[in-house]
């Protein structure tokens, strides 16, 4: 018994030893690359700083503006000692990770080999946020969205803010964007922290100051949008009340801004573009066309107060039209939003009032682009956003003539 006991206490212990004693040439092995990779990566980095110094690299730099781009962003080094500190810490990665494939360890193995093939990414990343730093103040996202993902943006958001500013940002709602200090300190001294805008429509508030400022623009490609997206006949009229409510205050802050603007530009998007599945979504037309129907029926009167004439007539025509044959004309869109801007400025009625009244409106031009584009692919339907924008540009002097 005596005997049994030893053994069954000493054997785990005996094959512990075993295991250390064959992974210590492993281990050994590990330290010592580990060492030389620290030593090259030290010596590698101070080299190459003191070569960038001695050819005249921060002189150039200097010439060229970046060194106090740098500066503005609160980095205080100068570039030729990035630079080499940048070389450093890839060598001693890559040395990190030679060292660890050294101990013959799979699930070591696994994450080098994981590290390894994600560093090429990373590499891509920076130089992509470095180009975008020093030649934007203000990164937006430009994602990949299903068609009918973001219907807000595609009709209103995007045509109208590209109309107005004369720049093409497609993601002007993303929700995600970068911004230089000196931007920041732009919002910082702006008085809205406390007001609706704040509250509701942030993000197109964030994008319109960076265009009205004179903020240099660009975009940045995400992938594919990942979020909850909805039906669009879904309740989102107080999404829509917020978010046009702030393209309509913005036009009121900025007119100087937008009204002698004519066409538009684009915008460079950093990151290397390519397909991604987006998430399907069903959306209920028959749903948004009941509700347009019956808000033709309800709200004509209220409608009359706040568009013309002609376009109450073309929204008259739309309601005799069937189903299968809905189709709300991209002038007839147009003209229904800017009536609404200029019924906004006017205050013909309480902004919250028109706000929600627009909500069938906006059902009914979503209902019509669904069945227009419902055989097509994502990419396949963006021409016809795109048409959208170009008659939102053409039809901008009947907005800037009425609204004084």
């Amino acid at each position: 018994m005596t005997t049994t006991w030893t053994e069954t206490l000493l054997e785990p212990v005996t094959l512990l030893g075993r295991q250390i004693l064959a992974i210590l040439p492993n281990l050994l092995a590990t330290t010592i690359l580990f060492l030389a990779g620290l030593t090259i990566a030290w010596v590698a980095g101070q080299a190459l700083e003191r070569f960038l110094r001695a050819v005249g690299v921060d002189r150039a730099c200097d010439r060229l503006g970046l060194s106090a781009s740098l500066l503005r962003g609160g980095i205080k080094s100068d570039p030729s000692h990035l630079i080499g500190r940048t070389v450093y810490w890839l060598i001693f990665l890559f040395a990190s990770m030679a060292s660890l494939e050294a101990l013959h360890l799979a699930p070591v193995q696994q994450l080098t080999h994981a590290t390894l093939a994600y560093i090429p990414h990373l590499i891509i990343a920076a130089m992509i946020g470095i180009a975008g730093y020093l030649i934007s103040n203000f990164v937006a996202p430009y994602y990949q969205r299903h068609k009918y993902d973001g219907t807000i943006t595609n009709s209103i958001a995007y045509p109208l803010t590209r109309a107005l500013y004369g720049t093409r940002v497609r993601q002007p709602i993303g929700g995600d964007f970068g911004f230089s200090g000196r931007l920041a300190g732009h919002y910082l001294d702006k008085q809205v922290w406390e007001s609706d805008v704040a509250r509701f429509g942030i993000d197109i508030w964030m994008t319109t100051e960076a265009l009205t400022s004179g903020a240099r623009v660009c975009q940045s490609f995400l992938g594919a949008k990942i979020h909850n997206p909805k039906d669009p006949s879904a309740d989102l009229s107080s999404m829509l009340a917020e978010v046009v409510g702030a393209l309509f205050g913005l036009m009121e802050t900025h007119p100087a801004s937008w009204q002698s603007v004519t066409g538009s530009q684009p915008i460079p998007i950093f990151g290397f573009q390519y397909e991604t599945g987006v998430e399907p979504i069903h959306v209920n037309v028959d749903r948004m066309l009941a509700v347009f129907f019956q808000g033709a029926q309800d709200l004509e009167p209220l409608w009359s107060r706040i568009l013309s004439n002609e376009t109450m007539t073309g929204i008259r025509e739309l309601t005799g039209q069937s189903r299968s044959a809905f189709h709300m004309p991209d002038p007839l869109w147009v003209h229904i939003i800017y009536d609404a801007a200029l019924a906004c400025h006017k205050e013909l009625l309480p902004k919250e009032h028109l706000l929600k009244a627009l909500t069938p409106l906006y059902l009914g031009r979503t209902a019509s682009f669904v069945l227009q584009t419902q055989a097509l692919t994502t990419a396949e339907a963006e021409p016809h956003i795109e048409a959208l924008c170009r008659t939102f540009e053409t039809l901008k002097p009947y907005l800037v003539t009425r609204w004084t």
